[in-house]
């Protein structure tokens, strides 16, 4: 199957070539050209989710606003109707107090983290999977360390396969990505040589945009889209799209 996370870049750049408006057509042409099975994206706001529901022929997307009355930015989840069922959804704050909207750590900045997990049944096979998705904090290196272990635990917790996708705003080597690669759960980064994801419409280099998969799943390909058109770019961030096998006795336990 085709994952991809995709940071879509929040609507806050009207009157410029790369307002959200300008960027709609190339994002949806890529999404349906691409046909990717799951996508988690990151800084949806309310109508830009709603947007995604109407572009996106044949998906089905999940989103819940990470502020106070389930409003400002969400990690929007989208799967292939036609190659999963929905068996749950869920979102949970990345706070001492996961199930408060709008709660967050008191060290980190003002705007709320959360995480989202789809856990899904493919039709062909039966087999259930989970996808948790995030946007770490940008500002407090502590928040972020604190939001990751809380991702952590519920990957743990989670008695499927599992694939976590997101911005963590963190680059390979740090504390963070430290903590996914000594977690014990045999999670692998399989975007760890994509090179450079948030470029800030041409004017930055670094990575921040991550797939992490466990033991269940074999990674035979990563790549970035990088399409531009006229000058108009998807996001100011590269998505970055894996194709995962899993295991044939797929099951977390096996």
């Amino acid at each position: 199957m085709k994952v991809a996370t995709f940071n879509i870049r929040r609507d806050c750049d009207g009157g410029t070539i790369q307002a959200f408006e300008n960027r709609k057509p190339l994002i949806r042409e890529k999404i349906l050209a691409e046909k990717a099975d799951l996508i988690g994206f990151q800084e949806v706001l309310p109508h830009m989710a709603q947007w995604l529901e109407e572009a996106l022929t044949g998906y089905c997307v999940l989103s819940c606003g990470r502020g106070a009355e389930f409003d400002d930015e969400a990690v929007t989840i989208a799967f292939r109707r036609d190659r999963f069922h929905l068996l749950s959804y869920r979102t949970f704050w990345l706070s001492p107090t996961e199930d408060i909207p709008g709660s967050r750590y008191a060290e980190q900045s003002e705007f709320a983290r959360v995480c989202s997990v789809a856990t899904l049944q493919s039709r062909e096979t039966g087999k259930c999977i989970a996808l948790f998705n995030t946007h770490l904090d940008h500002v407090s290196e502590s928040a972020r360390r604190k939001g990751i272990r809380k991702i952590l635990d519920a990957i743990e917790k989670c008695p499927y396969p599992a694939i976590l996708t997101g911005d963590l705003n963190t680059f390979p080597g740090s504390a963070v990505a430290e903590l996914i690669a000594r977690s014990g759960l045999d999670l692998t980064d399989v975007t760890a040589h994509v090179g450079t994801t948030f470029h800030n419409y041409g004017d930055a280099a670094e990575k921040l945009d991550y797939i992490c998969v466990s033991r269940e799943w074999t990674c035979t390909s990563v790549c970035k889209w990088e399409d531009c058109r006229d000058g108009v770019y998807l996001s100011d961030h590269y998505p970055v799209c894996a194709e995962l096998e899993l295991a044939e006795n797929g099951t977390k336990d096996e």
